[in-house]
């Protein structure tokens, strides 16, 4: 997937504020799930294993959508598989 230079960074600005409010406050209406999409746009895989373990801590719903996208690289990633194998998805 090819973004603009403009989509990017405003990707950029939207993470660094809710990276900040998820750290500094206790609203949880900014969901890990979220936040860890943006990241899959901008290719970051550090950044999407924190929050995919986010995930798993807040038992997100979401997760079990993660392990049947075949066309992402993260899934060969040995802490993805990780907590896949934790939430029964993964043998």
């Amino acid at each position: 997937m090819s973004i603009t230079r403009a989509a990017y960074t405003h990707i950029l600005m939207i993470l660094n504020r809710w990276d900040k409010t998820w750290e500094q406050s206790k609203i949880k209406f900014i969901t890990a799930g979220k936040i860890n999409l943006l990241y899959s746009l901008l290719g970051d895989t550090e950044s999407r294993i924190f929050w995919l373990e986010k995930m798993y801590e807040q038992n997100s719903g979401d997760l079990p959508y993660l392990a049947i996208r075949n066309d992402d690289s993260i899934q060969q990633d040995p802490r993805y598989i990780a907590v896949m194998r934790k939430i029964g998805l993964w043998p």
